[in-house]
C-alpha cells in the first residue's frame, strides 16, 4: 500500500466557524498544482480519506480532478487524521490491513500532520512551517517500516501559483 498525504490549500476563515472555510482562489490553484504534480507520479489514488472540513474536501476534489478521478467515487472515509507519530503509524497500518497491496490512499489533512511528516518521515524541516500549503508526502512500506519516497514542497502565501 502507498499513502499520499496532502495538506489543504489556502482558505478563508469564516466568522461562524474560524476553524473552517472554503478555499481561496489561490488555494484552488494550489490544489490544482498539487494534482498536476501527482499526475506525474506512476501511481493513482484508489481511495480517499479527508478530514471533515470544507477546505480538505475541496482540496481533494480539485487535486483528484487534475487526475481525472471523481473524489466521491473513491471516498473511503471522512475523519480526523492522527496528531502524533504512533497514532499515524497505527492509522496507516489499519488501512493497510483492510486494503490490498495495490491500494493507494490519498489522505487530505492539516498542518499538524504536515509537521509530523517532517519530523518522522524525512521531509525537509522548513516544510513544517504553518504557512506552507498543498505539501505532499508519498509514503510506502508497512508496519514499522513506513518511509517517505517522494514529496512536493507546496506553497507559501507569497508564491505565485499557476
Amino acid at each position: 500500500m502507498k499513502l499520499i498525504f496532502l495538506r489543504h490549500g489556502e482558505y478563508n476563515r469564516i466568522q461562524t466557524n474560524p476553524n473552517d472555510g472554503p478555499l481561496t482562489e489561490n488555494g484552488e490553484r494550489q490544489a490544482n498544482a498539487a494534482g498536476q504534480w501527482l499526475r506525474d507520479l506512476p501511481l493513482r489514488p484508489t481511495h480517499l480519506i479527508h478530514t471533515p472540513t470544507t477546505r480538505t474536501a475541496q482540496t481533494a476534489k480539485i487535486a483528484l480532478a487534475a487526475l481525472h478521478i471523481d473524489a466521491d467515487a473513491i471516498l473511503l472515509e471522512t475523519r480526523r487524521l492522527p496528531k502524533d507519530f504512533q497514532r499515524w503509524v497505527d492509522f496507516a497500518n489499519e488501512r493497510q490491513a483492510r486494503l490490498d497491496d495495490s491500494a493507494v490512499v490519498l489522505a487530505v489533512g492539516h498542518q499538524y500532520t504536515q509537521a509530523l511528516m517532517c519530523k518522522d518521515f524525512g521531509l525537509p524541516e522548513h516544510l513544517k512551517k504553518k504557512d506552507y500549503r498543498a505539501v505532499i508526502a508519498v509514503l510506502e512500506g508497512g508496519p514499522d517500516n513506513w518511509r517517505c519516497v517522494a514529496h512536493f514542497p507546496g506553497f507559501l502565501p507569497t508564491d505565485p501559483v499557476g
